[in-house]
């Protein structure tokens, strides 16, 4: 019985140790919502561009949008793509990383 009680008191403390920090939780909220602005801004722009065409909705992340090249041969459209992309990704990474110090 003694052990039981040990053992119930111990599993609380686990399961905290576990658990996600609020700056964690934040970060992968701000990651989120960045990747979701920028798959709406795509989509936007492209099916505005290409009329008969929708987006990819499995374009959702950075990388994935980064490997989409179905632009029709419009090189102007894909390096603006690309761009924002990456500055997207800068910008995750310069603001997403909570405060410092």
């Amino acid at each position: 019985m003694r052990h039981l009680l040990k053992l119930l008191l111990l599993v609380p403390f686990v399961s905290f140790a576990q658990a996600e920090t609020p700056a964690q939780a934040n970060k992968k909220l701000f990651d989120r919502t960045i990747d979701e602005l920028n798959f709406r801004t795509f989509e936007t722009v492209y099916d505005k561009h290409f009329t008969r065409q929708k987006f990819p909705a499995t374009l959702r992340t950075a990388a994935a949008r980064r490997d989409f090249n179905s632009f029709d041969n419009n090189a102007e459209l894909q390096k603006l793509f690309l761009n924002y992309n990456g500055v997207a990704e800068r910008y995750k990474t310069h603001f997403g990383g909570g405060a410092q110090g």
